[in-house]
């Protein structure tokens, strides 16, 4: 199968995947709308697989190509090097399309022996397994073009905006919940707990809960449950417990900076972080850190702590202290490209 028919494929299976819709509230009637859609969804999955296990083949058939051509001896040193790098590309290419496929396989397996006694447990696997498929097949797609020298469609993700304030109120709370668990009382959590409850619950009713991810609205409803229901029948007796609990609170919030593994928000972040080192640190004359990119930058609260603390107090550091952060974070994304290429990374 050529590469056109691959990516009209990975098209018209993404239009598919975006045409599903998550259940914006938490009422049964949109649950079980959503959960009528489990069959369709692994079908989806399904797809997206063969797809994939396409890819695969095709461009391990072009590594092999690659290979023997290199192996008849004809060619110029440069022309050598060019089919080395080209099946150097193929392998990798054909890699991920391994790895994106592992990824479905196994969401295809949750979905499968997902029982249903608990409903919302299922919503949140095929809320993940839609997303995994858009986030595999629109990586392997971008990686097809660019393997070819052409220029890939515009795929706009519909995730972006509400990552990035996502990832922004998470780091708030984070902050909030690193400060206190630093000047609370260690033997009595309770002003720690009642606060992030508090917070909790403001999240709760914030315009930004309906669209978060499934799973994370069942995290938070369970972990707000526990602190609330502790608040409520907490005696003399249970300050241990209460440790325990703030424990679990403080670790399920650090937890929440798994947001930034997101792959519209790892794009978004790579090419702004690129593109903020070569205008304060390329070189070409005086730089200086405008209100234009400070604005900019702001789309990366909640990312990097020390990247935060420049970011919400500029005027309180030097330029100098930027290079530092935005060099380690582009060295991660350069790492986690290098690991998504390499089923051995």
């Amino acid at each position: 199968m050529g590469t056109e028919e691959l990516i009209e494929q990975i098209d018209d299976l993404l239009d598919r995947v975006s045409a599903m819709e998550s259940p914006k509230a938490e009422e049964t009637g949109a649950l079980g709308r959503f959960l009528r859609q489990r069959p369709r969804t692994m079908e989806l999955l399904q797809e997206g697989e063969r797809i994939l296990r396409e890819v695969e083949e095709r461009f391990e058939k072009e590594e092999a190509v690659r290979s023997a051509q290199e192996g008849k001896g004809d060619d110029s040193l440069v022309d050598i090097g060019y089919m080395i790098s080209t099946e150097m590309a193929a392998q990798g290419l054909a890699d991920l399309a391994f790895i994106a496929r592992g990824d479905l396989r196994a969401c295809l397996q949750d979905l499968r022996t997902a029982g249903e006694e608990d409903p919302w447990r299922v919503a949140s696997l095929m809320d993940r397994s839609q997303r995994r498929i858009r986030r595999g097949l629109i990586s392997v797609e971008s990686a097809i073009c660019e393997f070819e020298g052409r220029d890939g469609p515009i795929r706009v993700w519909g995730d972006l905006d509400t990552s990035l304030e996502t990832r922004r109120l998470y780091g708030e709370l984070r902050r909030e919940a690193k400060a206190l668990d630093v000047e609370g009382d260690a033997d009595d959590p309770t002003r720690c707990i009642e606060q992030i409850a508090s917070r909790f619950s403001d999240l709760a009713s914030h315009r930004l809960y309906p669209l978060l991810r499934i799973e994370d609205r069942q995290q938070i409803r369970r972990i707000y449950y526990r602190m609330r229901r502790w608040s409520q029948e907490r005696s003399e007796e249970s300050a241990e417990e209460g440790q325990r609990l703030w424990q679990d609170v403080v670790a399920f919030i650090s937890l929440l900076g798994a947001v930034n593994q997101r792959e519209e928000l790892r794009q978004h972040d790579q090419a702004l972080v690129e593109r903020t080192l070569k205008r304060l640190f390329g070189g070409g004359g005086v730089a200086f850190l405008s209100e234009s990119l400070l604005r900019e930058l702001g789309a990366l609260r909640g990312l990097d702590e020390e990247l935060d603390e420049l970011i919400l107090h500029p005027d309180s550091h030097p330029l100098v202290r930027w290079q530092e952060p935005l060099e380690r974070l582009r060295t991660t994304f350069l790492n986690r490209h290098q690991e998504a290429l390499s089923p051995f990374g």
